[in-house]
Parts: structure tokens; sequence; C-alpha cells
């Protein structure tokens, strides 16, 4: 059956005129608020294969989260199987069974009552999502959908052609998204945005220009005082090793400087949102390990203060030991049409060094990302 949301939602109101907003755990929530978890929840369910007829188990004991849970599965035409939190494992295994459901949505405090789903038969389909609702606001919605917030490293990995360089495109505004939206600060991007610096494969600087005015150039280009932007060109250069170098011609450096002068050129103007298309692809092993390093580096020091301070990042790359190593987040893509297949925490401490390469997470975390890419268990290293 299918649900017409804004009417679900009045009617939601209607009950409870009096209210404006909904109570969730220790705090309230504004309708909005609460569609908008439910769209986050939506959106992980989808990724996993759950449409239109398929049973959803909401094991969830907070009023609020059902509803979002409800919500959910009328989004994509699923059908809801409320289970009491009060079950017991046997009754949970019975109903589980009975209402042939292929997701539990469980509340996280309920995790250990269904352990016993993992020693099931390979076969099995259920699928489980702890805490999903409280994941980040969308950046995107449609089909394959991820989100990103505020000061976040997220690198997304992928077979060649899946679509990475075009949605970084399509989040720059510029090409169009042929499906769907991408909001970003949550306005709808439907043209170049301002806000947004890039950095590619290829540091593209010009040839004639000094490495200062090349890192100007950006100024220029959006109408800017370049003069008044000089000092900042040369504090971002100084911060990437390259104090001294501002008036060499860019044929003078190496091909791992000039990623750092194209690097500083996307930071000139201060962009809360840094897009970067596998600006290390075309680097050696070595300036590649110290572009990944000296990356990091600039990004906690551009913040030099909270998280919320520092940019932004989607990062795009072939290498997943290096979205390990750089990342809070890896989303995986799959082949051609492009879909989401994972979205994966990257539970490493910051700042990172290249002795977290040798531990025992980065490694699991690397096999996870390898398994999901080739659908095969990994027999070697996974370093893309």
């Amino acid at each position: 059956m299918h649900y017409n949301l804004a009417d679900l939602w009045e009617r939601v109101v209607d009950t409870v005129p009096e209210r404006e907003s909904l109570v969730c755990g220790d705090r309230r929530l504004t309708y909005a608020q609460a569609d908008e978890r439910a769209n986050r929840l939506a959106h992980h369910l989808a990724a996993q294969g759950i449409g239109p007829g398929d049973h959803v188990a909401l094991y969830l004991y907070n009023g609020t989260e059902y509803l979002e849970g409800m919500l959910a599965a009328f989004k994509l035409r699923a059908v809801p199987v409320n289970v009491n939190y009060r079950y017991v494992e046997e009754e949970l295994r019975y109903l589980l069974d009975d209402s042939d459901s292929k997701a539990v949505v469980f509340h996280r405090e309920f995790a250990p009552k269904l352990e016993w789903i993992h020693a099931r038969s390979a076969g099995l389909d259920r699928l489980l999502f702890p805490n999903l609702i409280n994941s980040p606001i969308p950046l995107t919605n449609g089909t394959g959908v991820f989100s990103q917030a505020l000061g976040e490293f997220v690198s997304l990995v992928g077979p060649s052609g899946c679509g990475k360089s075009t949605l970084l495109r399509i989040v720059a505004g510029l090409r169009p998204a042929t499906e769907g939206a991408v909001r970003v600060g949550g306005n709808i991007v439907r043209a170049p945005i301002a806000d947004v610096g890039m950095v590619f494969q290829a540091p593209i600087l010009l040839k004639w220009r000094s490495i200062l005015q090349n890192v100007l150039l950006p100024a220029e280009l959006a109408g800017q005082d370049a003069g008044a932007l000089r000092g900042r060109a040369e504090q971002l250069l100084d911060m990437a090793g390259l104090s001294g170098f501002g008036e060499k011609l860019p044929r003078e450096l190496s091909g791992g400087m000039q990623q750092r002068a194209a690097l500083c050129r996307a930071l000139l103007l201060d962009p809360p949102l840094l897009l970067m298309d596998e600006p290390f692809g075309a680097l050696d092993a070595m300036t590649r390990d110290d572009m990944a390093l000296e990356l990091l580096r600039i990004w906690g020091e551009s913040g030099a203060g909270p998280k919320s301070s520092r940019k932004t990042v989607l990062f795009v790359t072939h290498s997943i030991a290096e979205a390990v190593f750089l990342s809070d987040r890896v989303i995986v893509m799959t082949a051609r049409p492009g879909r989401i297949a994972a979205d994966l925490a990257i539970d490493l401490p910051r700042p990172r060094t290249v002795e977290v390469r040798a531990s025992e997470t980065f490694g699991r975390l690397s096999l996870d990302i390898f398994r999901t890419l080739t659908g095969r268990p990994a027999v070697g290293a996974a370093t893309g």
C-alpha cells in the first residue's frame, strides 16, 4: 500500500494539535526533522535492496523512532512489522520467521537478542541496521544515496566508470543530475556553486604563470582583488611546504609539489567544501603516501580548532588503503550504473600516522571494502 506522507503527517499533527514536535529520547524533534530521519533510514534500507512488498521488522521501543521506522518502510512501499520490545529470543525467532522479514531495524540496546541471526545459514537475507536513524543529514536523495556531515572527510571508491567523478561534478554544479537532487548547505544545487574548491588528478597549473600567480587565479576569476589575498596565498604555500617557491614556474617543481600548489589554489577563497578527484593518482607510490600525510596535515591545520571548522572533503580514489587512511567514512560504489554498495565508518584515531596502516583495524576495514567491491574473499593485501 502506498501512503501520502504529507497527509500522514497531517493526521499525526491533528491528533496532537497542541504540540509542534515529537519527543525522541531526551530531546524534541520537529515533524520535518522526524521526516528527514525517516528519509535517512529509508535510504539505508533501499541501498541494501529493500523495496516494495518487502517486510521490515521494527524492533524499537521509542515511540518516535518506531513512527520514523514505519514511515521509512512506507517511503519504500515496504511492509512494516511491529516487534514488541519485550519479546524474548524464542518469540523473536518465531515472529521474524513467520513474517518473512528481510530487514530488522532495531535499537542498539537490543543487539544481544539478535546475535542468533548471524549463526543462521549463509543464504539468510535478513539485514541488521543498528541505530541508522541517527546517521548524518543526506547530501542527496534518489537512488544511490549518501550523506556527509560538516567537517567530515568522506572518500568514494568504486570501479572505473561507475560515476565517481561525475558525482563530484554534479555536487559542484558543473553538470545537472538526471534524477533526484543534490543539496549543499541545505540548498539544492542547480548551477555552479561558489563555495567549493576542486582538485583534479593533474595539477592543471598555467605553465606561463608563477606558482603564486596560479594560486591567486581563483580570486581573479571571482572578480576579487588578488593583491589583497596575496598574504593568504603565501601562507597557504608555506603551510604546504612551498615557501620560497612562489616565483617559480610549474616546470621547475616536481609533480608532488605541483599538486600541493593545486591544493593551495583550491583553498585560497576558504571554501567550506573541497572536492578532490583522484588528486594523487598520477604520482609514484612514495610521493603519493607523502601527499596523503600532507593533505591530512593541511586539512587539520586549515581548521585549527574543532572538527566543525575543518573543510568538508569529498575525495575520489581507486586506492582502498588511501581511502581508509584519509577518511572518516568510505562510500563504496557498484559498477555502472553506480549505486551505493556500502557506507563504512573508519574508526581510526586522529591525527593519523603511517603506523596506523599496520593496525588490525586498518587491515580489517581494507578487507571489508575489498570484499564489497569484488564480491569475493580477499587472498592478499587489499591496497587498491
